[in-house]
């Protein structure tokens, strides 16, 4: 009985074996082959399209372009700028040798090898540089008189007390700015509106009557309002030490450069050991 029972077993796991194998080889096996390119239809071709920016900043950084990928089904990206400049990233960055008209383009494909190119051309033109403002100067020469119009330009109260006027036929156009003697202390303060990083000349003449001490003329950077921070904010200064009288005027140039900075301040005062005169401000570009 158990002999019948194996060999009814066996046959029904040949028969069973048998019937896959029969399934197996009836099959075509090459209706699963991996698609190759071109085997088939591509329904969502490569789309090739870009934007691009032009460098911010001075000097020549107006030359360097950023360029953003904005392809639609794609894998694989070819940038061309001429001249055997090309890229294989998806974004790009490009400096252009100089001004003129360049053709840029961008090659999209896919896996299927579909591609799609697309031209443009970039305009490389350097930007204007704005004219540099030469500020005006009010009351550069005091010559409204002992009167507020003449004072109130060079006031500042957080710095010192205001300039007294003095009138006399040997001054130009009759009247000066007059720093006293003494510790009665008096500053000029002149804020001026400037284009950063230009060059500029401030012009101005000083005397003093016989005897010791000086008096100082700056270019102080941006707005100072606290007499701690006068020496730590001088762009530019002269000392003036010509203490032959008050009618013997000596011309000083500050030339300097305003750096960063979009406003700055012209700045007088002396040392109180004689009295001084100060008179005919100019500023020019340098």
């Amino acid at each position: 009985m158990k002999n019948k029972f194996k060999i009814k077993k066996i046959s029904t796991i040949s028969a069973f074996l048998f019937l896959l194998l029969l399934i197996f080889t009836s099959c075509d096996i090459r209706g699963y082959d991996i698609a190759e390119e071109g085997s088939k239809p591509d329904l969502t071709p490569p789309s090739a399209d870009f934007t691009y920016s032009k460098g911010q900043g001075t000097g020549d950084d107006y030359k360097t372009y950023t360029f953003a990928n904005q392809s639609i089904s794609a894998t694989d990206y070819l940038w061309d700028f001429g001249n055997g400049n090309t890229f294989k990233t998806v974004d790009a960055k490009f400096t252009f040798p100089g001004e003129g008209s360049y053709e840029v383009s961008l090659t999209a494909s896919d896996k299927l090898g579909k591609t799609n190119t697309i031209k443009k051309t970039v305009e490389v033109v350097k930007p204007l540089v704005p004219a540099a403002l030469v500020p005006v100067i009010l009351a550069p020469g005091f010559d409204f008189g002992n009167v507020d119009a003449s004072k109130d330009p060079w006031r500042n109260s957080t710095l010192g007390g205001v300039i007294q006027i003095s009138a006399s036929s040997v001054f130009e156009g009759g009247f000066v700015a007059k720093f006293p003697s003494g510790s009665d202390r008096r500053i000029a303060y002149q804020e001026l509106t400037v284009t950063p990083n230009t060059n500029y000349m401030v012009t101005c003449k000083y005397s003093q009557e016989i005897g010791p001490g000086s008096i100082r003329m700056a270019v102080l950077a941006g707005a100072v309002n606290d007499p701690a921070l006068i020496n730590s904010k001088i762009i530019k200064k002269e000392i003036g030490t010509n203490a032959t009288g008050k009618g013997n005027f000596t011309t000083v140039v500050l030339s300097f450069n305003s750096g960063a900075n979009s406003t700055i301040a012209l700045y007088v005062d002396n040392d109180g050991g004689t009295i001084s005169y100060v008179d005919s401000f100019t500023i020019a570009l340098n």
